[in-house]
């Protein structure tokens, strides 16, 4: 059986309009948060982008860090 999956200690989400200015924005809070997100989609004209602190999972409790 897997361990308990244990949710990261901070997730933050920013979602971003797509709309002309939408490179601008997407640079400086790419350029703000000093790391890529871990994971971002578009949907519906709006593009979201997520962030999380150390993610821990599985039996061994291993951290895992998402790509930067």
């Amino acid at each position: 059986m897997r361990g308990a999956f244990k949710l990261p200690k901070f997730t933050v989400v920013v979602w971003v309009r797509k709309t002309d200015d939408y490179p601008t924005i997407r640079d400086e809070l790419l350029e703000l948060a000093q790391d890529d997100p871990y994971e971002s989609t578009e949907y519906e004209g709006m593009v979201d982008f997520h962030w999380a602190s150390i993610m821990r999972h599985g039996p061994t409790n291993s951290p895992i860090r998402f790509a930067k």
